[in-house]
């Protein structure tokens, strides 16, 4: 990995009676914003955290607050999403000199962030061409579950799956953050690439050459053709090869 990451994870309003639980995905605000800074030796670099006051809806439900663990006490004081992400932005800048590139576990927390600039008349503090990780695709990816059932997998499921044991509370964002990290930690580590990877990446190396689809199709069994389009796509996503012009790929040094 040659960047440096931070992962994300929100937890905004929510409700369990109508009529704004069929409209959250309108009427929700952030309420919490947790982010770990992770560098390109996979090595935790520092923290974010911090409570939203939301303006729409200012008052918690009983159930989000249940959900949450966050209280009215907590978003009462908290700053206004323009000033939070101003510290979150200023925060990233202050721990490194690199370009950073946001992470989550699936696209919600990304949009949200974005949809919510917007209705704050707020910049998004990333150039608008800036690269999204997606954890829980690469997570599907490096389990060999891209299918459509890998969509519905939630983070706690991956956890288990790893054999990782949840610290903190769960739907607490620097909590959810700090276990999106691990995963992240987990599947990005080359040593812990899918046999599959390991055995295109093996004759990758054995070639000498740039590995093309080609040699994919004429080296691997044709039992195996259904999972090596899957295990390119990890080793790009683990950075260790790279994919050139004509369908090439090409071990990166």
């Amino acid at each position: 990995m040659s960047a440096v990451h931070i992962l994300v994870d929100l937890e905004a309003t929510c409700w369990n009676t109508e009529p704004l639980a069929s409209q959250q995905r309108e009427e929700s605000e952030i309420i919490e914003l947790g982010a770990v800074m992770v560098s390109p030796a996979l090595e935790v670099m520092g923290e974010f955290q911090t409570f939203i006051r939301p303006l729409r809806h200012p008052i918690l439900s009983p159930f989000c607050t249940k959900l949450t663990t966050i209280t009215q006490a907590d978003v009462d004081v908290a700053p206004l999403y323009a000033d939070a992400m101003r510290d979150f932005y200023d925060w990233s800048a202050s721990m490194t000199e690199e370009t950073t590139i946001l992470g989550s576990w699936g696209k919600y927390d990304h949009n949200q962030l974005r949809r919510e600039c917007a209705l704050n008349g707020v910049a998004f503090p990333w150039p608008e061409n800036h690269q999204h990780v997606n954890v829980k695709v690469m997570y599907a990816y490096w389990s060999g579950r891209q299918g459509s059932s890998s969509r519905q997998r939630g983070m706690g499921r991956a956890v288990e799956e790893l054999g990782l044991s949840f610290e903190g509370t769960h739907h607490r964002g620097i909590d959810d953050a700090r276990m999106l990290t691990q995963i992240f930690q987990h599947i990005m580590d080359p040593r812990h690439a899918s046999s599959q990877a390991k055995t295109v990446l093996d004759m990758a190396r054995e070639l000498g050459r740039p590995f093309t689809v080609s040699d994919a199709r004429r080296l691997i069994h044709l039992d195996a053709k259904r999972w090596w389009p899957s295990a390119l796509k990890e080793l790009c996503m683990l950075g260790l090869i790279e994919l050139r012009p004509h369908g090439d790929w090409i071990l990166r040094q």
